[in-house]
């Protein structure tokens, strides 16, 4: 075989490598950014979820406070139980 065949076969075998390398790493950091944007979202919903809980026994304690003109503690610890 002569040197420039061998030559032509190193470069071809170097740049099909380095295309590989940079489609492979492209498709981790595809992957690796969708991962991101999946458990972002998940906390994203849970958050709300905590959020829109506690919005409704503001709400309730509001219901109740303006339902009655006075209250006691008592009563308050029985509602809130």
């Amino acid at each position: 075989m002569s040197l420039a065949w061998i030559t032509y076969m190193l470069g071809v075998g170097t740049l099909l490598s380095l295309a590989l390398f940079f489609m492979i790493r492209a498709w981790e950091k595809r992957d690796l950014e969708k991962k991101a944007a999946d458990l972002t979202r998940e906390q994203v919903e849970k958050l709300r979820v905590g959020m829109l809980r506690s919005m409704e026994v503001l709400h309730s304690i509001a219901s109740f406070y303006s339902a009655q003109d006075d209250f006691s503690r008592q009563q308050f610890r029985q509602f809130v139980r």
